[in-house]
């Protein structure tokens, strides 16, 4: 059950400054690493730090929220097989989004989408061996960390949390959708780049939505981030499909 609450507490106003300020660091890290090219101790001492405020902020995320998620938890891990099957069919839900969204940008504006690209990436860093391999890993944490982040905070606090308030689900639903679009704005180049990024955030909140667990969204979403890790740091063919 869902705990319909339309206020927010002082406690969860903190949790969506942190989450924004958090963002804006993710922004201005990226540019920071693309601004100091080969230097190594600035590119892993940036992720790092960047790791290190994520996982804070997750412990206390969680900590606030550990009754609905191990309630949650416990009702996703009895739901056998066809719970890999929703979640499978999330990540083609926001596959398809994207995708679309990018198609009609394209026709509409002549914008391309920028896609990310690891290893493209990975050549600002320079060429010490152990500033890409570390640095990948931070890379790779750094995305299971938002994963959990953004569910919690877009998908539940600002979203679900209200209903039975339909103005106000939509009003903080959009705000959820604005702050899942920043997450990928350190990616890309304009604003554009995002949109579709952000659009796909409402695949995440009907996933949350009709199943009224936030695990399926949760690992739809790392999901959807780790195959574009694995297809950013092949360099895949696939990679604009899938990203």
């Amino acid at each position: 059950m869902i705990p319909k609450k339309k206020d927010f507490t002082f406690q969860e106003t903190v949790f969506l400054i942190l989450t924004v300020s958090y963002l804006l660091f993710s922004f201005f890290a990226r540019q920071l690493i693309g601004g100091h090219p080969g230097n190594g101790n600035v590119i892993i001492g940036l992720l790092a730090l960047k790791l290190i405020l994520g996982v804070a902020l997750s412990i206390v995320l969680y900590y606030y929220y550990r009754e609905l998620l191990k309630s949650q938890w416990k009702k996703f891990r009895h739901h056998s097989w066809i719970k890999l099957l929703w979640v499978v069919l999330g990540w083609i839900g926001l596959l398809l989004v994207i995708n679309m969204t990018r198609t009609v940008l394209h026709w509409t504006t002549g914008f391309q989408l920028k896609l990310w690209n690891l290893p493209s990436y990975m050549g600002s860093w320079g060429g010490s061996w152990w500033t890409k391999v570390f640095g990948t890993g931070l890379v790779f944490l750094n995305l299971l960390v938002l994963s959990f982040i953004l569910e919690v905070v877009c998908r539940h606090l600002l979203f679900l949390k209200h209903e039975g308030s339909r103005g106000a689900m939509v009003l903080f639903g959009s705000l959820g959708i604005i702050l899942h679009g920043m997450a990928f704005y350190s990616y890309g180049d304009s604003l554009q780049s995002c949109l579709p990024y952000a659009l796909s955030g409402g695949v995440l909140m009907f996933i949350y939505w009709q199943s009224r667990n936030i695990w399926y969204a949760i690992n739809t979403h790392l999901l959807f981030n780790i195959v574009i890790f694995i297809l950013g740091l092949t360099n895949s063919f696939l990679l604009p499909y899938f990203s």
